[in-house]
């Protein structure tokens, strides 16, 4: 007989945390239903449901934010700079864990009002315990998965949409779920970090044809 847990995400068994502490190379967020294991205890096997949603996890933030915001200029446009900054989070690997996490707590600050945020951040880990289980996101998942998620929430914001669909929850409540997983993965899951070498982003210019 399935267990709770098994009816809700049973289908959700690929794994990435191994429990040797290290990652298995893989394309998390293209798996068609999701990853992680909501019914094993191992670190790395948070559940994440991914099924009908877009793969923004190879997407290059900071080049997306600003083509973003020039593409709404004059029309609707909400506050791209959340996503700009993530972008920047984004080429972060490498440098000193605080100075990520404190720049994590930036990105957070721009969502409006502290205690109104952290309510709304409430309710989607509510959210998320009933829909997988309690501290099922603390076991660990790979950093792209987090960001591709946050990415989503951030672009829906930003075109008008104030609440999740799924949830019913507002965007900004999800983003900072978001964050705050991202805070705790730097300190505890670092072998989940998946983001590309920084010297991707490095921009250079076209060396002058000689004379």
């Amino acid at each position: 007989m399935a267990t709770d847990n098994e009816s809700k995400v049973g289908f959700v068994t690929t794994v990435y945390g191994k429990p040797d502490g290290t990652m298995q190379i893989g394309e998390p967020s293209m798996q068609s239903h999701g990853i992680g294991d909501v019914n094993s205890t191992e670190k790395g096997t948070a559940a994440r449901y991914n099924a009908g949603k877009w793969k923004a996890q190879y997407l290059p933030l900071s080049v997306f934010a600003e083509q973003f915001g020039l593409f709404h200029k004059g029309s609707y446009f909400g506050n791209v700079l959340p996503l700009s900054m993530l972008g920047v989070f984004q080429s972060m690997k490498h440098e000193d864990i605080d100075e990520q996490v404190h720049y994590l707590m930036a990105i957070y600050e721009e969502l409006g009002d502290l205690f109104d945020v952290v309510k709304l951040e409430c309710e989607v880990l509510d959210f998320g315990a009933k829909k997988y289980a309690a501290w099922n996101w603390a076991k660990g998942m790979p950093f792209s998965a987090v960001i591709a998620s946050a990415t989503r929430h951030l672009i829906a914001l930003s075109t008008g949409e104030a609440a999740d669909p799924e949830s019913g929850i507002e965007h900004r409540g999800h983003v900072a779920c978001n964050l705050r997983m991202l805070m705790f993965y730097l300190r505890c899951c670092p072998e989940m970090d998946d983001r590309p070498d920084p010297e991707l982003f490095e921009a250079k210019r076209p060396q002058e044809p000689s004379a």
